[in-house]
């Protein structure tokens, strides 16, 4: 993923295929925790803290737990170099208003949860 620029999507690459498994798995994460009151109860910049809290300490645990501990530099290192690339990727995920779509498949309820705040 680290690079300049990304390459174009491609659906029956089979990395491509699971990348996309994954951003829909933490896109949903994000969606369904509006269903919980707590959350909704917490300002944008609350819930946007306890997000990356969980959402980066899972990604970092993952990818730490599928290495041999000397490798734990080399990953994080990694890890920051994919940064840059990943936004590239999200932004360019917009919908019609160039705000960015957290599920292709679901336009509507990426609207709804940007229209909440």
């Amino acid at each position: 993923m680290a690079g300049t620029d990304p390459i174009p999507f491609n659906p029956s690459d089979p990395e491509d295929a699971m990348s996309e498994m994954f951003r829909r798995g933490v896109t949903d994460l994000a969606l369904d925790a509006y269903k919980v009151t707590l959350y909704r109860e917490l300002n944008t910049q609350q819930q946007l803290e306890c997000f990356l809290a969980g959402a980066l300490t899972g990604v970092v645990g993952v990818c730490l737990a599928s290495i041999k501990s000397e490798g734990a530099d080399a990953m994080m290192e990694y890890i920051a170099s994919c940064l840059p690339v990943a936004r590239q990727f999200a932004e360019s995920i917009a919908d019609e208003n160039g705000r960015p779509v957290l599920n292709h498949h679901d336009e509507a309820q990426a609207s709804e949860v940007s229209d909440d705040r």
